[in-house]
């Protein structure tokens, strides 16, 4: 206990000097998740650090089993069991478990409907078990029921629990001695299998299915439109900040005017605050990274695309994107270099053709100076 509590104090501590203290408490998407957290340390720390300090300096042994300080000390331990709400955000992480999980939320109407469909069901042929075979109306004598048989039926209860487990596939050997005797009730039983095991069990299966798909496309739709939402709100930054350091409308930003920007405290903490999971550092670094020419000038569009780069999480998606840019980089490159071997040949021809003219001019100079006349 004390090392989680001491993980968990240290956790804290670095989201907080990470998001800073209002950030921390103020904003954010897991805003009640900071405060569960923070609650469970404060309780933590003063159930297993400061209680135990408190009893001992005051020497109040004794009366902390029966006194307010052990009804407090209690209430703080019932406190703590809110840790395990912790697990909850295991399934946020895990997309599969999250999808399964918000199916099934969403399926619950739908699967209320078809409880009651199946609760009418099994109240309807436990009535007609009930009568059958627990009060013996099968038979024009009721003891040549099975007694094992007979008390499974015995109320209407008591039947509905027992054709709820017999649509489980269970409890069929005590039913055996009742088919054997009477073989037309192999009938009743199938048409019930037939209803409640595979109709009611596949609807329900489907409904959780069908809404485990919608709630998957919906989250997709949701995650889209927050990385659209997101996207918008980084390039409004990269927009104002290339206004303040493209001071002449060249649409490039040199290395002195983004170091000057990001020294400056408004146009740091506004760029931070645009992407707040990527550290001051790699900003900095950014430019160094996008001039590869080392001409110490970067474009716009340029600049704008690495650092979406850098600040989008590595998905499947931002890697087929960088796929993408690589060929369609590698296509411009081929054809520039066809480009230059087609300008090269019209070159070469152009030099043969001259050097042609050249040797013919030489050759008819050299026959008129040889000729006398």
């Amino acid at each position: 206990n004390q090392a989680f509590l001491a993980f968990f104090l240290f956790e804290i501590g670095v989201r907080v000097r990470r998001s800073g203290l209002f950030r921390f408490f103020s904003r954010g998407e897991d805003l009640l998740w900071n405060y569960l957290d923070s609650l469970i340390v404060l309780t933590g720390i003063l159930d297993q650090w400061v209680l135990p300090w408190y009893t001992l300096l005051l020497h109040q042994e004794n009366s902390v089993s029966g006194g307010g300080i052990g009804q407090m000390m209690m209430l703080v331990r019932i406190l703590r069991l809110m840790r395990m709400l912790r697990l909850l955000r295991l399934v946020k992480a895990v997309r599969p478990l999250y999808h399964l999980a918000v199916g099934i939320m969403k399926a619950l109407q739908s699967m209320f409907w078809v409880l009651v469909l199946t609760l009418v069901t099994l109240y309807t042929v436990a009535i007609l078990m009930t009568r059958l075979v627990g009060q013996g109306a099968m038979a024009e004598d009721p003891s040549d029921i099975p007694d094992m048989t007979r008390d499974l039926f015995r109320s209407v209860p008591a039947s509905m629990f027992t054709l709820f487990v017999l649509m489980n596939g269970e409890e069929w050997r005590k039913v055996e001695p009742l088919l054997s005797r009477s073989p037309g009730m192999k009938m009743v039983f199938v048409v019930f299998t037939i209803f409640s095991s595979w109709a009611l069990l596949s609807v329900m299966t489907g409904v959780v299915s069908d809404n485990m798909i919608s709630a998957k496309k919906s989250q997709n739709r949701k995650d889209e439109m927050l990385h659209g939402e997101r996207h918008s709100r980084i390039q409004g930054v990269l927009d104002e900040m290339f206004i303040a350091a493209d001071l002449h409308g060249t649409g490039r930003l040199s290395k002195e005017r983004y170091y000057m920007l990001m020294d400056m405290p408004f146009y740091a903490r506004k760029l931070q605050n645009a992407v707040p999971n990527c550290s001051f550092k790699d900003l900095r670094d950014l430019f160094v990274w996008l001039d590869t020419d080392g001409s110490g000038q970067v474009g716009k569009q340029e600049f704008a695309r690495g650092f979406h780069t850098l600040t989008e999480p590595l998905t499947g998606k931002a890697l087929l994107y960088m796929d993408a840019d690589v060929k369609h980089r590698f296509r411009e490159l081929h054809s520039q270099v066809a480009s230059v071997r087609t300008d090269l040949g019209e070159l070469r021809m152009q030099a043969a053709e001259e050097h042609r003219t050249i040797i013919e001019q030489l050759r008819d100079f050299r026959c008129s100076s040889e000729d006398p006349s």
